[in-house]
């Protein structure tokens, strides 16, 4: 008697995607030890994307008029998934190995409402390749206290989910967009989702100058920030077994704060570093971006955090116009 596959969703939210999206979604189709079922949501229509769309039964091709944001697409997406597992692709990542069955089997062992997988992050510019693999048996509350502190991981494509569970959470938050996937996990295990681990295949998660998902940035990106600070602050109050959260919490406001004054945004910058002081912020725990902690440190002490940043900003700036004039010389 045959053994059947299991099958999976995958989601493939687009935008401005025909270099990407063949690949994407041959990756998806060369899983082959599941049946899987793809839903390329195209948001907008920008590009000749469908033309690099097979024809196959197992491929839905969704056309929106209008530009939802990824968020949105992906919603679109779930509500047209036909099995109880999805994952979410951005159409310029793709699938290695035996990711899906993978984190398909990992969800099962354990009973779980979601899996997280290895994913690698392929810096296109500089060609960096960063490896994320998550830790060995990591709980709720680690992976919780882990994406606070600004040790994010995996990207959306190595994560399977379970269709009932995200429904239940309420899907994605449409009105986030930044950080829209942290916002996902960190909301699903404040409500009673339970993680699983797997250590087979990976996704690749690209990093460009022109995403193929739509995205918009500025201030929006920190009245998010402060939605999700004051989101988890609600359910410390209002549930005991995340008390350990609190310190983690405050990391996320430094970090923030941080943040925000290094891109200009010194009244938002300085309402996060207010609260991070007022829940007994002293001294930065880690340092996010390049500075070794200890030279930010003497320059936190000296400085304070807004002045910190835009020394290492003119810094930076420097430096970079250094190398620009050492080598046009050659």
């Amino acid at each position: 008697m045959l053994k059947l596959k299991p099958s999976i969703s995958i989601v493939i939210p687009c935008y401005k995607a025909e270099h990407y999206i063949a690949c994407a979604i041959d990756s998806a189709l060369n899983q082959d030890k599941v049946d899987v079922e793809v839903i390329v949501v195209e948001d907008g229509v920008f590009d000749n994307t469908k033309d690099k769309i097979p024809c196959l039964p197992n491929v839905k091709h969704i056309q929106l008029e209008k530009n939802m944001g990824a968020s949105g697409a992906r919603n679109i997406g779930l509500a047209h998934a036909s099995s109880g597992y999805v994952v979410f692709l951005d159409a310029d990542d793709y699938f290695q190995g035996d990711l899906l069955i993978g984190l398909y089997q990992a969800l099962l062992e354990s009973q779980a409402s979601l899996a997280l997988g290895r994913c690698l992050s392929l810096h296109e510019e500089t060609g960096k390749r960063v490896m994320f693999v998550p830790p060995y048996k990591e709980g709720e509350l680690d992976v919780l206290k882990r994406w606070l502190e600004g040790c994010w991981g995996p990207g959306t494509c190595s994560i399977l989910w379970k269709v009932d569970e995200i429904k239940r959470i309420g899907g994605w938050n449409e009105d986030f967009v930044f950080n829209d996937d942290g916002e996902l996990v960190i909301r699903a295990l404040l409500n009673g989702c339970k993680v699983a681990q797997s250590f087979s295949g990976y996704g690749v998660y690209r990093k460009h100058s022109s995403p193929s998902v739509s995205k918009r940035k500025g201030f929006d990106t920190f009245e998010n920030q402060k939605c999700l600070e004051f989101y988890v602050m609600d359910r410390i109050n209002s549930d005991r077994k995340f008390s350990d959260l609190i310190l983690s919490l405050n990391e996320f406001r430094r970090i923030n704060a941080q943040n925000a004054y290094k891109c200009g945004y010194d009244k938002i910058g300085k309402d996060f570093e207010k609260r991070w002081e007022y829940y007994g912020g002293k001294l930065p725990l880690s340092r996010v971006g390049k500075v070794p902690k200890n030279i930010y440190l003497i320059l936190f002490l000296l400085f304070g955090m807004r002045d910190s940043e835009k020394i290492i900003s003119l810094l930076r700036l420097y430096l970079t116009m250094i190398k620009t004039k050492f080598f046009n010389r050659k």
